[in-house]
């Protein structure tokens, strides 16, 4: 059921603030998306960086001591109202709100980012330093010992294919292929020669960072759901993320594809290509908050209401929805009318 009611569609929404939309709280957030149709929750608790919640592993954010503990105020809020409740983390990316003795530690000790030319990317977490992976495993198994329904992976892949070259990964990838003689053109994708052996390493690296957290975290709390936000294609290669491996090999129980342009044609081309392999296991994320500007709540809700009729006609078993904000929190009744409550159908 990946976390929804038995038998019933998956209808999830992400939310970037870990205090609710706007940071007005859980109560009734959880509460409208109850009266609207919604059943579960993908929560921004965590980052690389920092956490908003009692945590001994990741550095606690700020704001807990000010708001107090996001996890335990979203998690009642979502028991109270029947929401399965899953901590999104977003990962390597430490965030804005991580503690800058904590990002300064990080580049000190050599667990940053770099690209082919040297630059570092100062708040990106080397996915192929052991320490890091480690890191990103001890927080995922941390939350799902605080028992939510789910653990939701984002950023589970590299910024884009200009990283990693750090150091660290220079001597990773030499240890597992071989000595390169010319750092880095021989593994730069237009034309080195050792280009292959270099997406092969990215995506091991990857894949094999979530088979880690993944397993730390059942072990943690056996039946946990795990899932991730994930690219449009199953291969990813830039950014070396293979998210269809970790459907095959069962690393996730799903995943939510951003799907997130605006047109209902372009949507539903997207989809039907992930519906191939993995129809129950696929809930396509409907990028509302990434849209051109609002003309209005009703016809932010048509467009959204348009895409889950086509998922419905590619027999996918349900949606995900970006971003719980003020926007999507003014469309939500009127998607409630047109494509939520029972018995909707398409006009």
């Amino acid at each position: 059921s990946a976390g929804c009611v038995p038998g019933g569609e998956f209808r999830a929404m992400w939310c970037h603030n870990a205090y609710g939309p706007g940071g007005a709280g859980w109560g009734g957030a959880a509460a409208r998306m109850r009266e609207c149709g919604f059943n579960t929750l993908f929560a921004n608790l965590a980052w690389g960086g920092v956490a908003c919640y009692d945590s001994k592993v990741l550095p606690v954010a700020a704001d807990v001591a000010a708001r107090g503990d996001a996890f335990e105020e979203c998690r009642a809020a979502c028991r109270t109202n029947g929401i399965s409740f899953h901590v999104w983390k977003v990962c390597w990316n430490m965030g804005a709100k991580s503690p800058r003795e904590f990002a300064g530690r990080m580049a000190a000790e050599g667990r940053i980012q770099h690209d082919a030319s040297g630059a570092a990317k100062p708040r990106w977490l080397c996915p192929s330093h052991p320490a890091n992976r480690k890191l990103e495993a001890d927080a995922f198994a941390e939350i799902a010992s605080k028992r939510p329904d789910g653990v939701h992976f984002d950023y589970m892949r590299y910024p884009d294919s200009a990283f990693c070259f750090c150091d660290g990964c220079r001597g990773r990838f030499e240890a597992e292929f071989g000595a390169v003689q010319s750092w880095p053109a021989d593994v730069l994708a237009a034309g080195g020669q050792r280009a292959a052996e270099w997406r092969r390493f990215r995506v091991k690296t990857i894949t094999s960072a979530v088979r880690e957290a993944a397993a730390r975290a059942r072990e943690a709390a056996p039946g946990v759901a795990v899932s991730a936000a994930v690219f449009i294609k199953p291969r990813s290669e830039g950014i070396g993320q293979h998210w269809g491996d970790w459907l095959d090999e069962g690393i996730v129980d799903f995943v939510c594809p951003m799907d997130y342009d605006e047109s209902t044609a372009f949507f539903r081309k997207t989809a039907e290509a992930q519906a191939s392999s993995w129809r129950g296991r696929v809930f396509p994320g409907i990028g509302l908050s990434c849209w051109s500007a609002s003309t209005g709540a009703a016809d932010d809700a048509a467009a959204v209401a348009r895409k889950i009729f086509e998922l419905r006609r590619l027999g996918f078993a349900g949606f995900s929805v970006f971003d719980f904000d003020r926007r999507s929190n003014a469309a939500l009744p009127v998607l409630h009318a047109l494509a939520l409550e029972p018995g909707a159908s398409e006009r």
